[in-house]
């Protein structure tokens, strides 16, 4: 089970950082979007090797665990505070 929750929590995270390297992107911030790139590729790395490591184990489960953490880490970020936060989404001109 923690495996699950390590796969989970390691797409959630990586999913809100993907937003927030399309917002950094997007105000053309090298620093921050170097920053981001590297916690994104960690991430994809620990997600990766989790993931398969219960798949070639024969794991069909974790699967969903991996596919759940994606989507609702994208969710959270586009419909939280953290929005506001990281000012995503629609900006005042």
């Amino acid at each position: 089970m923690l495996n699950y929750l390590i796969v989970f929590g390691f797409q959630f995270t990586f999913n809100i950082f993907k937003v927030l390297e399309i917002k950094h992107i997007a105000n053309h911030k090298l620093k921050e979007l170097l920053t981001v790139t590297v916690w994104i590729s960690m991430l994809a790395l620990f997600s990766t090797y989790f993931t398969l490591t219960q798949l070639l184990q024969g794991d069909w489960i974790v699967v969903i665990f991996y596919l759940a953490g994606s989507v609702l880490g994208k969710w959270f970020v586009m419909t939280t505070s953290l929005s506001k936060i990281f000012k995503i989404g629609k900006q005042k001109k």
